[in-house]
């Protein structure tokens, strides 16, 4: 496939994601999603708190992915920025804690872009187990990846027609559609985890079931660390030894 055809389908790749998404009976629209969650409370704030926390911990890993791709070269398609992604993002497995319920979910297709309705889907029990800041916060995430690749389309094509001509360096059109993919993520993770920031700031100043006190909360404890194997007693192999050494030559006069 010549540059401009490898460039010009990505708005086809994309939509033919969302379309798939759609055939999921798990997957709702985001408007449904909003609807079936529960607002939040002070009790919400903790998990509140660690969400946004991962969520800029994966911001941050896009922003080193999109810049390691731009300097470095080597990522061509999705799937490498992606790849490259799950190498740089080190996640907090408690954000999964209150989702252990929904024994279908797929992790990896919580949320997607839909191109065709109203900007989000989102798996129906993240809906229900999760209060609704968290839901407007992957909402807005996701309406901004539908916004980018709309812009995009004509970034790609102009991306194309510059490579296929000779208008930009090699490594750059190398690189168009993993760069493409990891400033939306990049674009999109800034406005989900704006958007839920500011919704904490504002249960944290007014607490909903008694808005003239403020909220205050407890962070959730810190995962718990595997327990190190026992260890041996001092001096134990230093016996064991002499005991195996009687049993094989006897007692030493």
């Amino acid at each position: 496939m010549n540059a401009f055809g490898k460039r010009s389908s990505v708005a086809v790749v994309l939509l033919g994601m969302a379309c798939a998404g759609r055939a999921d009976a798990r997957m709702i629209p985001g408007s449904d999603c909003q609807e079936s969650s529960k607002a939040c409370t002070c009790a919400d704030a903790p998990y509140m708190e660690l969400f946004l926390k991962n969520q800029q911990v994966a911001l941050d890993a896009w922003k080193t992915t999109r810049n390691d791709i731009a300097v470095n070269g080597g990522a061509s398609t999705f799937e490498d920025a992606r790849a490259s992604f799950a190498q740089n993002f080190h996640g907090d497995a408690r954000v999964l804690t209150p989702l252990a319920i929904c024994k279908d979910l797929d992790t990896a297709k919580i949320a997607g872009p839909d191109f065709l309705g109203d900007g989000a889907e989102v798996d129906d029990c993240f809906c229900t187990n999760v209060c609704r800041d968290i839901v407007d916060g992957v909402i807005a995430h996701e309406r901004t990846h539908v916004a980018v690749n709309i812009v995009g389309i004509d970034y790609m094509i102009g991306v194309g027609i510059g490579c296929k001509v000779g208008s930009f360096p090699q490594q750059f059109c190398d690189t168009s559609n993993a760069l493409l993919l990891s400033e939306s993520e990049v674009l999109a993770h800034t406005v989900g985890n704006n958007l839920l920031s500011s919704r904490l700031n504002d249960l944290q100043a007014s607490d909903p079931e008694n808005p003239e006190m403020e909220c205050t909360w407890e962070p959730l404890p810190a995962a718990q660390q595997a327990a190190p194997p026992p260890q041996a007693p001092q001096g134990f192999f230093q016996r064991v030894q002499m005991l195996a050494q009687r049993f094989l030559h006897g007692a030493q006069r």
